[in-house]
């Protein structure tokens, strides 16, 4: 796993000594979901972050990986962890509940768009359990902001690297354009495999800007074949729960951009993804960009 690491990095860093364009944070929590008479959340997927740059000029060879042509091909690299834990609380361990899991990783993405298509192609490769820091991370918050620690973190998934290689595509639909202004329909498709996730989704989103204003909403709808997060892992025995292979996605959010400065604010609600989640889950989405 070191080896890959050093490797990865031998190979990436001449690529991002081309020049830094932009710097991308993006933090969830369930803290930041629109909740209206219901209890503060802290579990199911509870909390992630990921810190990303953004490089000024992509490779050749990675525009030709595409499929279908691009005016605009945007290339970053990514650092991020998630957060997951059951709802129940303690150490023991109870059935049907999902079992506590961290995932930790490095990803490199694309995101082509022309003036009738979009494409994104991502590679995440990380590791689930202990190495993750998942347990560090969130007691460590939650005493920094006087919660109490959360047990259990003892039953978390084992040890195991993983990986993910997902793909987009979908159409821009351009409804209006006024000056300014301007309201876009985008219906896409995707795919993912790895031992981390794998399966299908359908996407149609809405997209209105005027200015430096910028609102959005979508409906997801995912077939999934593997969560390493609910399936456990991979190579070896591990806690498990019973996933539902059909998941609906809802969210909705707005952008503004300020100079060189862009922030997005996104909230998303999800369908129960597995037998023992009595309903669905609710979570908030906070990002920065900074763009040299």
């Amino acid at each position: 796993m070191l080896r890959s690491l050093v490797l990865c990095f031998a190979f990436v860093a001449p690529v991002a000594a081309q020049g830094i364009a932009a710097v991308h944070v993006r933090i969830d929590n369930d803290f930041f979901a629109l909740r209206i008479g219901q209890p503060l959340m802290d579990f199911d997927y509870t909390s992630g972050l990921e810190v990303g740059v953004e490089i000024d000029r992509t490779p050749p060879w990675a525009v030709r990986i595409l499929p279908y042509e691009a005016e605009q091909v945007t290339t970053r690299f990514h650092i991020g962890q998630e957060i997951y834990t059951p709802r129940s609380r303690g150490g023991r361990i109870i059935p049907g509940e999902r079992p506590f899991a961290g995932w930790l990783y490095g990803a490199a993405s694309l995101h082509a768009e022309s003036a009738t298509t979009f494409q994104d192609l991502r590679l995440e490769v990380g590791v689930v359990g202990p190495p993750a820091l998942a347990e560090e991370t969130q007691n460590g918050l939650h005493e920094l902001f006087g919660f109490e620690e959360l047990v259990g973190w003892e039953n978390q998934l084992p040890t195991e690297p993983g990986i993910v290689a997902t793909y987009d595509v979908g159409r821009r639909i351009r409804l209006s354009r006024e000056g300014n202004s301007r309201v876009e329909f985008r219906p896409a498709v995707g795919i993912g495999l790895g031992t981390k996730w794998s399966g299908m989704t359908g996407r149609v989103q809405l997209i209105a800007d005027h200015r430096a204003l910028s609102l959005f909403a979508g409906f997801q709808g995912e077939w999934v074949w593997r969560n390493e997060i609910l399936d456990g892992t991979a190579f070896r025995e591990s806690l498990s729960t019973p996933k539902i292979p059909v998941v609906a996605q809802i969210d909705y959010g707005a952008s503004l951009r300020l100079g060189q400065f862009e922030v997005t604010a996104r909230f998303v609600a999800r369908s129960r993804e597995y037998d023992g989640q009595p309903n669905s889950h609710q979570y908030g989405s906070l990002a920065a960009s900074y763009y040299f």
